[in-house]
């Protein structure tokens, strides 16, 4: 946790390493033509994966979550929450007071503490989030 009170969670490696994956048919398809092209793209596919791993991130904060570096949420925006599997992949899925567009929070982001717990605890006493439960897992 920063001096602020924030507390940042990160894209694990599995999921850094699908999206890398994703990029691979390019990258082969382009190594039939040269070596160089086949550098190049490399040097792409990591500076994609340098961006990925430092922009795709959740802070949670005192006053709110940040998600991705680039959408904010304030706790006082939030009037509903409900667990949800997208794809297979856990996530809250948060009704907002404004925006026509309902946020999915990803669960399975990683940090130094459990992400929903530090996601409850975080948000005021009275919000929809602290009343989310996670089904026991089959």
């Amino acid at each position: 946790m920063k001096p602020n009170g924030t507390v940042t969670f990160r894209l694990p490696f599995w999921a850094m390493a699908l999206l890398i994956v994703a990029f691979l048919p390019g990258l082969l398809t382009t190594g039939l033509q040269s070596a160089e092209s086949v550098l190049l793209e490399a040097g792409v596919l990591v500076l994609v994966a340098a961006v990925i791993f430092k922009t795709y991130t959740i802070q949670i904060r005192p006053d709110g979550v940040r998600l991705y570096s680039l959408l904010w949420l304030p706790w006082e925006n939030v009037v509903g929450a409900k667990y949800r599997r997208l794809c297979g992949l856990p996530h809250l899925y948060v009704q907002r007071k404004s925006g026509w567009v309902p946020w999915r929070i990803p669960l399975y982001f990683i940090g130094d503490t459990d992400f929903l717990e530090t996601l409850r605890e975080s948000s005021p006493v009275d919000s929809p989030i602290r009343a989310v439960s996670v089904p026991a897992s089959p």
